[in-house]
């Protein structure tokens, strides 16, 4: 739930539909050639001529064999036989003229027309296979996104709902905020399961003293992936269609079902990030609410529905705890630590030294998270996003610790 930015349903749906085109696409351009071959075309025995033409290193085009003659439905055709390279032998130079071997053809092909053929290569077929492959998985990677993505879209419209009232140390729950899980897993799977297609095409189609080791290393290994990916994938739609953090009137619960993974009350909370005056900044950025015994939780922009409301809500929850109490310390003599700096009834304590109240002569804000305490000796940074409750030391520093001392 923490540290790692999150990819939701969107980017996947839309990955997955250029995906489906791109494979569409190659599989049209790749597999014409195979579907004239083993749907169109007839098999048959190719008698050789007197040439073959080949092209010139350096040039452009194929080996092309004119004069060949084979036989369909009892008639001889003559026509054009086109091998691969290595399946035309004898000769000279692909030329059988007097006192030379006669030329011969060592592949297989099939004829459609005036034309023959040899058998497609195995990569041509490994390559069509797959890119058929991909459009497949594709065209399931699309349709579950778009499941998963109407499914985030109900969670969202239930943002804020107040479901009732938790026992406990929240209370009355004012807000609620779904997960938005990460579906990269999503991609990963689906591309071990092409690799896993594409070495299963090269185990059936080598011989098997050829392909089948390979292929099934190849298969084993993308198998795992996909073991492992899909696991983690079952993980985060199950994180997304359980997971909420609840903001109530007395603390805030982060909960995995029925599972309270963290609970905090508002009374034992402390809040480290940028402050809300930093506008816009402060939504986008990520906050961590830590209870008086040292558990924590971070939250990230990128792992909740409605993430702005989300840390307005607790931030004004923690304030409105912790201002009180601070003042209400001061006045009686106590010091307030926040972090690396403490406030004291005459002061604030930095790790550069202690100044006293009427010694601020005023506050600067340089960044979202660094501020400067303006002090007669010397100015005073102020890392805003590491100093615990740092709005309460802000409203301290703007005059009212002042007063409450």
């Amino acid at each position: 739930m923490t540290g790692n930015h999150r990819t939701s349903a969107r980017p996947v749906f839309y990955c997955n539909v250029v995906l489906l085109a791109v494979g569409l696409l190659l599989t049209w351009v790749i597999s014409g050639s195979l579907y004239d071959y083993y749907v169109r075309a007839t098999p048959v025995t190719v008698t050789l001529g007197h040439s073959c033409k080949v092209p010139v290193m350096g040039s452009s085009g194929a080996t092309t064999c004119e004069g060949a003659r084979w036989t369909v439905d009892g008639r001889t055709v003559t026509g054009t036989l086109r091998p691969h390279n290595g399946e035309i032998h004898g000769g000279a130079l692909f030329y059988a003229g007097p006192g030379t071997e006669p030329l011969s053809y060592s592949g297989r092909a099939r004829a459609l027309g005036d034309t023959a053929y040899s058998e497609p290569r195995l990569s041509q077929s490994v390559a069509a296979l797959t890119t058929a492959a991909l459009a497949g998985v594709a065209l399931l990677g699309a349709a579950a996104s778009a499941v998963l993505l109407r499914r985030g879209r109900r969670r969202a419209a239930m943002t804020g709902a107040a479901p009732g009232v938790v026992p406990g140390a929240v209370g009355e729950v004012l807000g609620r905020y779904a997960a938005r899980p990460d579906y990269r897993s999503m991609l990963l799977v689906e591309g071990a399961v092409v690799v896993f297609g594409a070495f299963l095409a090269v185990a059936v189609l080598l011989p098997p003293g050829e392909g089948l080791l390979p292929g099934i290393a190849g298969m084993a290994a993308a198998l795992a992936v996909v073991l492992a990916a899909g696991r983690g994938l079952l993980a985060e739609v199950r994180r997304g269609e359980r997971g909420a953090v609840l903001i109530g009137r007395r603390g805030l619960a982060v909960l995995t079902g029925d599972t309270s993974v963290f609970v905090c009350p508002w009374s034992e909370a402390s809040l480290l990030g940028v402050p809300q005056t930093a506008g816009k900044a402060a939504d986008t950025a990520g906050f961590t609410v830590r209870a008086d015994g040292g558990a924590r939780h971070t939250f990230r922009p990128s792992g909740w529905t409605g993430f702005a409301e989300l840390r307005r809500a607790a931030s004004e929850a923690v304030f409105a705890a912790a201002w009180p109490r601070a003042v209400r310390d001061l006045a009686d003599g106590r010091s307030v630590p926040f972090g690396t700096f403490t406030a004291t009834p005459t002061g604030l304590r930095t790790p550069g030294g202690e100044f006293g109240w009427r010694d601020v002569g005023g506050l600067r804000m340089e960044s979202p998270g660094r501020a400067l305490i303006k002090t007669p000796a010397r100015d005073v940074v102020l890392p805003l996003a590491r100093t615990p409750d740092v709005e309460v030391l802000l409203g301290l520093l703007l005059g009212r610790g002042r007063r409450a001392a």
